[in-house]
């Protein structure tokens, strides 16, 4: 918390305090923000205008003394710090005299996590046809590099490369009489740290029958 006087030229001024709830956050945490401003003259009616500074996380309402602050999430593998700053203006006389105070939060390091996608085109084959697959995985810390390993879960298939993001599938024929659907899994792990981070997408394919 930090407490500011902001002074005109006539020596009017305002003085404000600010606090959280709770300084420190788990990542993408939410906590309650409280300012109170007194103006030297006795006005009241004072304007509130927060700010995170460009950190990318949201208030309930940035223009009210008490709102919720949400932080925007940290992907990093360690804690970060959230500098808030509520402005309070005196708007009664001319010049407005304005002043700020900070708060100061700390954003703990979210969790290592990949999140995996997969599509197949087309969808529908005929009995023993191929299909092409795409998977896409994103890193919420920004690594690269991921490992991709795709399974159709024991029904017998092949795959062209069943450790690529794309590749291509071709089931067994199928001979049951009947549109039969084939779950395709893929696998997609993060290997730059320890312990490995694994994600998993399914996509089915309907494969009519001979």
């Amino acid at each position: 918390m930090t407490v500011t006087e902001g002074a005109g030229s006539s020596g009017h001024s305002v003085t404000v305090t600010a606090s959280a709830g709770t300084t420190t956050l788990a990542s993408g945490g939410s906590t309650s923000l409280s300012a109170t401003a007194t103006d030297s003259a006795g006005h009241t009616g004072l304007s509130y205008a927060w700010s995170d500074n460009g950190a990318g996380g949201t208030f309930s309402n940035t223009t009210v003394a008490n709102p919720t602050y949400t932080a925007p999430g940290n992907t990093g593998s360690s804690s970060v710090t959230r500098t808030l700053t509520v402005t309070v203006t005196c708007k009664w006389t001319s010049p407005w005299v304005s002043s700020s105070a900070n708060v100061v939060l700390t954003e703990s390091a979210g969790g290592h996590a990949v999140t995996a996608t997969a599509s197949a085109s087309p969808s529908t084959i005929a009995s023993g046809a191929s299909t092409t697959l795409s998977a896409t995985a994103t890193c919420n810390r920004g690594h690269t590099g991921i490992a991709y390993a795709w399974s159709d879960n024991g029904a017998g298939g092949t795959f062209s490369s069943a450790t690529s993001a794309n590749t291509t599938y071709t089931p067994p024929a199928n001979t049951s009489g009947a549109t039969v659907t084939r779950k395709l899994t893929v696998t997609a792990t993060c290997k730059w740290t320890s312990p490995w981070v694994s994600s998993t997408a399914n996509v089915n394919v309907l494969e009519r029958t001979k």
